[in-house]
């Protein structure tokens, strides 16, 4: 009876261990190990897990001019794309952008710290900066943040709230094409960070950004 019982809890173990490796193999054919946060270099990523829709927004800059002293090059563009399995499938352009200027691309999930990009075509100015298009560029995940997407400002103008409540209106405001990036979307609301010369957070109203219907 001990000899059995022994063999039964081994085969108790084992039939863990597999399952475990099963879920979370599953959990990464599902896209659930893309994490949300900065990554290396220059590319903000946020994954909603319930919509499965990847959005970024990437800017570097290259090179220096001593006589303006700022960068030669610039590479700025926004992506977004749904995740199939450990793959997405993007649309990049910058925010604000005519239709026809859409580049098409692929993420893939490396492993729960790394990811690749590539894209069809250079975005304008990425050339110099870091190329895309002839072999993927490949980010490290160096924060993790609690985005649940990555969006930008539509209206011509839109001030931040204290509270989901346009009373609550503060003096800080963003203007068109603006990046945000939204933690919670409630009712008419987003509740979101932007990144300027400080961080600003607050709630914007959602029809004045573009974000996801998802509650």
């Amino acid at each position: 009876m001990l000899i059995t019982s022994r063999v039964l809890v081994k085969s108790m173990a084992n039939a863990a261990i597999a399952l475990t490796f099963i879920a979370n193999f599953a959990g990464f054919a599902d896209g659930q190990t893309l994490s949300s946060g900065e990554y290396e270099p220059g590319l903000k990523l946020a994954f909603d897990p319930t919509s499965k829709m990847v959005t970024a927004y990437f800017e570097a800059f290259g090179g220096w001019d001593e006589n303006l002293q700022r960068p030669q090059f610039s590479c700025i563009f926004y992506i977004e794309g749904p995740l199939h399995s450990n793959q997405a499938t993007l649309r990049g352009y910058y925010p604000g952008d005519p239709p026809d200027q859409i580049i098409a691309g692929k993420l893939e999930i490396v492993d729960t710290q790394n990811i690749r990009i590539r894209l069809s075509e250079e975005p304008p100015g990425c050339w110099n900066v870091l190329p895309f298009s002839d072999e993927p560029a490949e980010f490290a995940l160096t924060r993790a943040m609690p985005w649940v997407e990555v969006g930008y400002v539509t209206a011509e103008k839109t001030y931040f709230h204290a509270e989901k409540s346009i009373a609550k209106k503060l003096k800080s405001y963003l203007i068109k094409n603006n990046v945000v990036y939204i933690e919670r979307r409630e009712d008419d609301w987003v509740f979101c960070s932007y990144y300027g010369k400080k961080l600003t957070k607050g709630w914007l109203k959602r029809s004045d950004v573009k974000a996801s219907k998802q509650p």
